[in-house]
């Protein structure tokens, strides 16, 4: 007999920790029933002293080869009356006895098999008060299996075919597998395991000196393993929700906002919460709306102030868990300041040959110029932000230039073509 140790698809260790929030002293655990199949092999070899009936055989094929002598003369340099006696190589002549032996072949009787099976990799679950829970992902296997066997040959008894029994013998096996459950497959424990014993080879093995006979068999053990696997807490509803927010105590336009979804002190993930505002919408804006708490309870929101918009807001915040709504206000003082004037773009047009020379500046009339359409002016704006002068396509700066209603002057004048272009533009209010 031999001992059997197979490593059936190790698995990495693989651990479980539950939301450090569920301190629940008495909780249920939902998981899954799976089942797994796995094929463990073994081996042995058994000796056989004596039998109930002798096997028959096996009987070896005879091969005899036979000759006939003949005689012919030696030849040039041989006394006449000599000869070449020998077999005739020309011929060849054999009696052969060929054999068709029963083979010898066995029934399985019985199988017995005791089972050890233990956790390799067990991990307590995390954050749940359930004593001595825990998960694995591997287990141990430690078996004897003994089988009791019929050994058979096909004799003929009295002319007739019969199946004999040569012997029945037990044999006893250690065997010892590591089963890896499927990656993903937390196990929390194993519910049953349906064993079938499966014979692939059986085979008497006799010498041809002495007494002994050996007998090989060679199988496996199927094993069905039903588990349950991938626990997670079955918290009781709870009928006491809360909701907290917290805002900023001056926005400027935008910031975030935060706060928790909890029932009974146990942080509420996935909580939809809705944002209303003392407002309305369309002065302040929440994105995003709603919001969805994450594994901690926590949500997060980023609240948006139209241009303008100032004053003391009051914001609220509302969910509803296990069909209790729940809600909080908190409020802020708003500071997103006026709205952004619009501004726009006038041009006008002229040239130098329009202006005069007063002392040493040069003065052009407003009256000299049009405007984009080729209409002409009166007069430039008298309210503007800031205005660009052109002469020739080359901008003027600062300090040389001073503008008016009624005309433009470029101090200490300039040396210009009487045709070269002039270009003013003022940056304005809508």
């Amino acid at each position: 007999m031999s001992s059997n140790t197979f490593d059936l698809a190790p698995a990495s260790i693989g651990m479980v920790a539950l939301p450090s929030t569920l301190l629940i002293e008495t909780a249920e655990l939902l998981s899954t029933i799976n089942s797994l199949t796995v094929d463990v092999p073994f081996e042995c070899v058994v000796s056989i002293t004596s039998f109930l009936n002798p096997p028959i055989g096996p009987f070896t094929n005879v091969r005899d080869e036979f000759d006939f002598a003949v005689s012919r003369p030696l030849g040039t340099g041989f006394p006449e009356k000599d000869q070449l006696m020998s077999t005739d190589i020309s011929e060849f002549h054999q009696e052969s006895t060929e054999f068709f032996n029963e083979q010898v072949f066995c029934e399985l009787i019985r199988a017995d098999i005791t089972e050890w099976n233990e956790a390799l990799n067990r991990v307590p679950l995390l954050g749940i008060m359930i004593a001595e829970e825990g998960t694995f992902t591997e287990v141990s296997q430690k078996m004897i299996l003994d089988l009791t066997v019929k050994i058979l040959q096909n004799q003929q008894v009295k002319g007739v075919k019969v199946s004999v029994v040569l012997q029945e013998l037990s044999a006893q096996i250690p065997m010892r597998a590591r089963i890896a459950f499927p990656a993903g497959q937390n196990v929390l424990e194993i519910k049953t395991i349906k064993n079938r014993t499966k014979i692939t080879q059986c085979r008497l093995i006799q010498p041809k000196v002495g007494t002994t006979s050996k007998l090989f068999i060679a199988g496996f053990v199927r094993k069905n393993i039903q588990y349950a696997a991938n626990p997670t807490p079955v918290v009781p509803a709870c009928t006491t929700p809360d909701i907290t927010l917290t805002v900023p105590l001056t926005i400027n336009c935008s910031a975030d906002i935060t706060g928790t979804v909890s029932c009974s002190g146990v942080s509420v993930s996935g909580a939809t919460v809705n944002f209303t505002t003392s407002v309305g919408t369309g002065a302040v804006k929440f994105f995003p709306n709603p919001a969805v708490t994450d594994v901690n309870g926590t949500f997060t929101a980023t609240l948006t102030a139209a241009q303008g918009t100032s004053g003391t807001v009051n914001i609220t915040a509302s969910a509803t868990v296990n069909g209790v709504q729940v809600s909080t206000m908190s409020s802020t003082n708003l500071n997103c300041g006026s709205p952004c004037p619009l501004l726009a773009s006038q041009k006008f047009f002229s040239r130098v040959s329009s202006g005069t020379v007063v002392g040493n500046d040069l003065v052009i009339p407003a009256v000299t110029f049009t405007d984009d359409d080729g209409n002409n002016i009166t007069a430039f704006p008298s309210v503007f932000h800031y205005y660009n002068l052109f002469i020739n396509g080359m901008i003027q700066p600062n300090g040389v230039v001073f503008v008016s209603p009624s005309q433009i002057l470029i101090s200490g004048g300039a040396v210009l073509d009487s045709d070269d272009p002039i270009a003013l533009e003022f940056v304005v209010n809508v």
